[in-house]
């Protein structure tokens, strides 16, 4: 029986997500640059990631049931 679920690793990745906008505050109090702001690419990227994975292991067990 599988350890995690669909949801449970999306949740997973949505918290790294968290993270990085975390970090991008705390660098931005830091020293506020321009370069920081791929800090907040990366977290949309990773969210769109998190997203992708989830509709892919959610279909993949729908069809392993089927």
């Amino acid at each position: 029986m599988p350890t995690h679920t669909a949801k449970s690793l999306f949740d997973q990745n949505m918290k790294s997500c968290d993270h990085l906008f975390n970090l991008y505050d705390g660098i931005e109090r830091i020293a506020s640059k321009d370069e920081n702001k791929w800090l907040l690419r990366a977290a949309i990227v990773f969210a769109s990631s998190a997203l992708d994975a989830y509709f892919h292991d959610k279909v993949k067990s729908l069809s392993e049931k089927a």
